[in-house]
C-alpha cells in the first residue's frame, strides 16, 4: 500500500497562508486645488512643484514646471494575512488519527470539534483539509487517512458532517472558519505510475477507467459540500484543488490529466460556487532561488527566475492547451535554506512570481509549509 510522503503527513505544522494582495501604486491626474488640497491633507501624500530636472520652484513664471505626487504606501494591515493549517488528523499518528474516514465516530467527531475551536480562537481562519484517494476496496484495518477511489456513500456523509461542523465554528473574537479541500492520488489513483496506454496506479487501471473514478469523486464532493453555508451565510468550502504540487515535465501523465479532467473540474466547481484550483511547487533550494545567471534554453522567460521552474513550465502548458489558469498562485514552498535566512528566500519567490505572472490577482507564493525537527526549521 502507499506511502505518504513526509511532507503531507505533518498534521499540526501551521501553513503561513499569505493572502497579499499585490500593492499597486498609480500617478493621479490632479485636476482642480479641492482635489489637490484633498490629498495634501492625507499625512501619506507629499506634493511638490518641480522644474524638469526635479528642482523645487516657488513661482509659476515658467512653462517648465511639473506636478511631483508622491504617495506613501502604508504597510499591509494585519487583516491581510491570514492563518491556516493544514488539517487532517487529530495527533501525530497519521495512520491511526485521520479523520475523514471515521468522522461518523462521535469520539472522533467531538474531538475535530475541539480542535477546531481551540484552532479558531488561536487565530487561525482557514483549514485546508486533503483527501487522500487510495482504492475502492479498502480494508478497515488500512491506515485511516487512506479514502476510497472513487469516494464511498459513507465517505461522502463524513466529509458532508465535517463541512458542517467547520461551518459551526465562530472564534472568540467573531471570525468564522473557511475550508479548502486538496485531492491527493495514490496507489489505484495514482495517475503518475504507469502509462495511460496501458493502465495506471497500481490497481491496473485503464486511462478510461481512472478518469471515471476520478470524475465521480470530484464531482460527489462538489455537489456534497456546495450547498453548506458558514454562520456568515456565505460558502463554507471556498476552494477545491484537484491536484497539489502540479508539475508538468516532471510528473507522469501530469499533462493528460490536466486535459481530460480540469476542464470538467473547473466547470462544475464554477456552476456549484466553488472556487477550482491548483496548487504548484516551487523549486526551493537557496541556490536555485538566488540564481541570477540561470539560463533556460526552452524558455527565456524565467532566465534569473529558477524558482518558477517547474511552474513556469505548469502554466505554459495551460495556456498553449486552453486550460484556466487559477487567478491566485498558489504553492507548495520548502525553503532549503544553507547560508540565507528565510525572508530573503521567500521575498525572492514573490519577485519571481510578480515578475511572471504580474496579472495575476494575488501574485504571491500562498502555502508556505516548514517541516519541523528536532533540530529546528529544515
Amino acid at each position: 500500500m502507499p506511502k505518504l510522503n513526509q511532507r503531507g503527513i505533518i498534521s499540526q505544522v501551521l501553513v503561513l497562508i499569505l493572502l497579499v494582495a499585490g500593492l499597486v501604486a498609480a500617478l493621479l491626474l490632479i485636476k482642480n486645488p479641492q482635489t489637490i488640497r484633498s490629498k495634501a491633507d492625507n499625512n501619506q501624500t507629499q506634493i511638490e512643484i518641480v522644474d524638469n530636472a526635479g528642482d523645487p520652484i516657488t513661482t509659476t513664471n515658467t512653462q517648465n514646471v511639473k506636478l511631483k505626487v508622491s504617495y506613501v504606501l502604508p504597510p499591509p494591515s494585519l487583516s491581510e494575512y491570514k492563518i491556516g493549517v493544514n488539517y487532517h488528523a487529530t495527533g501525530s499518528n497519521f495512520d491511526n488519527t485521520a479523520f475523514l474516514r471515521v468522522y461518523n465516530d462521535p469520539s472522533v467527531r467531538a474531538t475535530v470539534l475541539s480542535q477546531l475551536q481551540s484552532m479558531a480562537n488561536s487565530g487561525v481562519s482557514i483549514i485546508k483539509t486533503t483527501i487522500w484517494l487510495v482504492s475502492p476496496n479498502l480494508p478497515s484495518s488500512s491506515p485511516k487517512w487512506e479514502m476510497g477511489f472513487p469516494l464511498s456513500s459513507q465517505e461522502l456523509q463524513n466529509i458532508r458532517q465535517y463541512t458542517q461542523d467547520v461551518a459551526s465554528i465562530q472564534a472568540k473574537d467573531g471570525h468564522h472558519l473557511d475550508l479548502y479541500f486538496n485531492f491527493g492520488w495514490l496507489w489505484c489513483a495514482e495517475f503518475a505510475t504507469g502509462s495511460i496506454t496501458t493502465t495506471v496506479g497500481h490497481c491496473n487501471f485503464t486511462w478510461p477507467q481512472f478518469i471515471d473514478k476520478a470524475k465521480q469523486s470530484y464531482t460527489g464532493l462538489i455537489n456534497n459540500v456546495s450547498d453548506i453555508k458558514g454562520l456568515d451565510g456565505q460558502k463554507e468550502v471556498k476552494m477545491i484543488y484537484l491536484d497539489g504540487e502540479v508539475m508538468v515535465g516532471a510528473k507522469p501523465n501530469q499533462e493528460n490529466f490536466l486535459t481530460d479532467l480540469y476542464p470538467d473540474f473547473v466547470s462544475k466547481a464554477n456552476a456549484a460556487g466553488i472556487t477550482p484550483s491548483l496548487y504548484f511547487l516551487v523549486v526551493g533550494e537557496e541556490a536555485s532561488i538566488l540564481d541570477n545567471g540561470f539560463t533556460d534554453g526552452q524558455y527565456p522567460a524565467i532566465n534569473g527566475h529558477k524558482s518558477m521552474f517547474w511552474i513556469y513550465r505548469s502554466t505554459e502548458f495551460m495556456r498553449k492547451n486552453n486550460l484556466p489558469i487559477p487567478n491566485r498562485m498558489d504553492y507548495s514552498f520548502y525553503p532549503n535554506k544553507v547560508s540565507s535566512d528565510y525572508p530573503t528566500l521567500v521575498k525572492r519567490v514573490m519577485s519571481d512570481t510578480q515578475t511572471l505572472y504580474p496579472v495575476k490577482k494575488y501574485p504571491f507564493p500562498r502555502l508556505i509549509f516548514f517541516l519541523i525537527n528536532p533540530a529546528g526549521i529544515v
